[in-house]
């Protein structure tokens, strides 16, 4: 008997070891521009195509960086809802479609349809530093149906911010609905 008793603890014991507590997951999301303070008149089929994303990025957690140190921390309960490359994506095209409202901006992953005007985006740097310093540092492209290059651009721009997680979706969702308009002016000269 005083064995199974032992045996019982042991077990007890070991799985609360194991079986601990874990934390709850939070999960952000990017969120669309409101209500663009310019729109441009410009009417043609334009399509967002993938992201692309360095590999520091890509994945579910979102990270965090220490200007005084190279580490970079992955945020294991603080994630992204869904994909982020496909996240940005749909932002993209969301907010490209406010500031062109005549233009069909179209999201290439999702369907097919032909364009005029392609925009590929590559994000170079998109992080919080625990300084509280959110940066968006990006690439973007505007090419023809056949692939020939037609305006491209470097988007750089950072936002002092209390480094939360949330703070850190907010902001990247400001800085890329700014990088939209940025995109958008250009479309508009083509």
């Amino acid at each position: 008997m005083l064995k199974k008793a032992v045996e019982l603890c042991l077990i007890m014991f070991l799985s609360a070891c194991f079986g601990g507590y874990s934390p709850d997951s939070n999960f952000y999301r990017l969120t669309p521009l409101s209500e663009p303070n310019q729109v441009f008149l410009l009417s043609k089929n334009i399509a967002v195509t993938k992201v692309r994303l360095p590999e520091y990025l890509d994945r579910p957690q979102m990270i965090m960086l220490d200007d005084n140190s190279p580490q970079i921390e992955i945020a294991e309960f603080n994630r992204w809802g869904e994909d982020l490359g496909n996240m940005i994506q749909r932002k993209m095209v969301a907010d490209l479609s406010k500031y062109l409202p005549k233009s069909k901006i179209i999201n290439a992953a999702e369907e097919i349809h032909p364009s005029a005007l392609d925009v590929r985006i590559e994000i170079v740097r998109m992080d919080i530093t625990k300084q509280g310093q959110a940066t968006l540092e990006a690439r973007w492209y505007i090419t023809d149906s056949s692939g020939k290059v037609l305006d491209n651009g470097k988007y750089t721009q950072s936002a002092d911010i209390k480094p939360t997680y949330a703070n850190y979706a907010a902001a990247v969702s400001k800085l890329l609905s700014e990088m939209s308009l940025v995109i958008a002016q250009a479309l508009s000269h083509i």
